[in-house]
């Protein structure tokens, strides 16, 4: 069925192009705003969504208001994806950002067969700045991985706030938010999330996107993501795992 929203303006605008991808809760598409290209994210209501319309458009406006603020509030930060404009068209929430063309992190790591220790250290030195950004004015990001960071120029760019929450989350029994491979326990388990959260999911996804010790690229993500359940450690030491260089002793 075609896509209704295709070559429409919305918020009598910004003209939609075509689809950039489809997530569990919104929709974005590449759009056109006076010449200049711009993502417009509206929420998924179609049968692929993972929650009912209408938590799908909750989740969107919490997005936009939580981009909002940290653009025009807090005053923003380069390794993040700009908030341009937000709105309603007819029930439907929208928002606005920059597009942000190329690689995702994750993509980017694949193609290498996995990222160096020192590329990988620098990466997370300024993906662990946006961590510090956020948490300092409240936000719990709780979707931080490898497919949500675009490649921008020199720069790493997170883009997606679809699960950003304010202060500690707790959703509603039978819910979770979780990402396989990356997610906490307590998040993609019991949907707790603390600012701890994040930073296990910075150091899985850094962890992923690394080079492996032994073995293919995808057979260190898949030794990364089993546990010990009963004593939730993992089953071997980092750097058994991924090659760790000189920064070896960073996991002593």
């Amino acid at each position: 069925m075609a896509d209704p929203w295709l070559g429409t303006t919305v918020l009598g605008r910004y003209v939609i192009k075509r689809k950039l991808g489809e997530g569990g809760m919104s929709v974005a598409y590449l759009s056109d705003y006076g010449g200049r290209d711009v993502v417009v994210k509206l929420p998924n209501t179609s049968v692929s969504a993972r929650a009912p319309p209408n938590i799908c458009i909750d989740k969107l406006r919490v997005e936009g208001e939580i981009l909002e603020r940290i653009w025009r509030q807090y005053g923003g930060h380069p390794n993040i994806v700009k908030f341009i404009d937000r709105g309603d068209e007819n029930m439907y929430p929208v928002l606005v950002e920059e597009y942000v063309p190329g690689q995702t992190l994750a993509e980017y790591a694949a193609s290498k067969g996995g990222l160096d220790p020192h590329e990988a250290f620098e990466i997370g030195k300024k993906l662990a700045d946006v961590l510090q950004f956020l948490h300092s004015h409240g936000i719990i990001h709780r979707d931080f991985a490898a497919d949500n960071v675009m490649i921008r120029g020199t720069e790493f760019v997170l883009i997606d706030f679809g699960t950003a929450k304010e202060g500690f989350a707790q959703m509603k029994p039978g819910t979770t938010v979780q990402k396989q491979c990356v997610s906490p326990q307590e998040q993609a388990i019991k949907g707790y999330a603390y600012f701890s959260s994040d930073v296990y999911m910075w150091a899985s996804m850094l962890m992923g996107a690394m080079k492996p010790r032994r073995g293919a690229f995808v057979d260190a993500i898949q030794n990364f993501r089993r546990y010990i359940s009963s004593q939730r450690v993992l089953i071997d030491e980092p750097c058994n795992l991924v090659e760790c260089g000189s920064y070896a002793s960073l996991f002593n």
